[in-house]
């Protein structure tokens, strides 16, 4: 079984223990090689590779070196927030790079193999994207840079790419219905991790944050909980479409639901990663 994760140390160090042969794909080599030194002699094996999601040329180059491997769980995980609004070299707006188009892109040049083994593809999205209340803060109409003459706050982006990642679960899940490929996306919550470093330590209410996140957050473990449920669990075998939150099934925001915008969303991402006819895989 050959299960690739993009960042998610502590869902890699679970798979691994339970057998799998995982592959810890991102930007973060210490975090990395930690993981791997931290797994050695367990049941499964554990791999590292480089893999930059907000650079669409290192999504081509690490899905290069996978061509011919059968894979069995795709779990597209990382995500950025609160960080500067910026582009970067193709043009992209960071956060939406990494949190969604370079998932989209990862995807589509990874079926070939999620298809030779019936596999699964778990899509990591927030809480926050109901945050998103109306199609205009998706931004389909602006190529997904948030170009407005208004200032921006970082978390209204960031919940912008929650949406996206269920919007492009769901439309993945249509598009390859009779496949035997399932596409279904998870709702961690809210966990003691660092994604909102930035605002803890640089806005006024950073401190209130902290607190929060002392008082109520999961641990990380914790969090891990419902993306290893919905890649191990017999329960979610030939599911697909779904979006689960604590390890069950719920209903997101009705906006992620309107399958116009989710079609919408999966045209204009494919011009924005310039999918070529040899990448239209799904």
């Amino acid at each position: 079984m050959v299960i690739i994760v993009s960042l998610g140390k502590e869902v890699a160090k679970d798979l691994v223990r339970r057998g799998a042969d995982v592959i810890i794909a991102g930007i973060d080599k210490i975090k990395a090689f930690e993981t791997r030194d931290e797994l050695a002699g367990k049941e499964g094996s554990l791999e590292t590779a480089y893999l930059d999601l907000s650079k669409m040329a290192s999504v081509r180059q690490f899905a290069k070196t996978m061509e011919g491997r059968k894979i069995d769980v795709l779990l597209n995980n990382a995500g950025v927030a609160d960080l500067p609004q910026r582009l970067t070299k193709e043009g992209l707006e960071f956060t939406v790079a990494t949190n969604h188009l370079g998932h989209f892109l990862l995807t589509h040049l990874l079926m070939p193999g999620l298809k030779e083994a019936r596999g699964k593809v778990v899509t990591v999205a927030s809480i926050c994207h109901k945050r998103v209340r109306d199609v205009d803060d998706l931004d389909l109409t602006g190529d997904l840079k948030f170009s407005y003459e208004r200032e921006i706050g970082m978390l209204e982006i960031y919940a912008a790419t929650k949406a996206m990642n269920i919007l492009f679960s769901s439309e993945l899940s249509r598009k390859l219905s009779g496949t035997g490929v399932t596409s279904n996306c998870v709702n961690p919550g809210s966990s003691k991790t660092d994604i909102f470093k930035n605002l803890t330590t640089c806005h006024w209410y950073g401190p209130f944050i902290r607190l929060y996140v002392m008082a109520y957050a999961k641990t990380i473990n914790e969090g891990a909980q419902t993306s290893i449920y919905a890649v191990v669990s017999e329960e979610v075998d030939g599911v697909s479409g779904k979006y689960f939150e604590d390890c069950k099934e719920m209903e997101p925001s009705e906006l992620v639901q309107d399958a116009g915008v989710a079609r919408k969303l999966w045209e204009t991402s494919e011009r924005l990663v310039q999918l070529q006819p040899h990448e239209r895989t799904i």
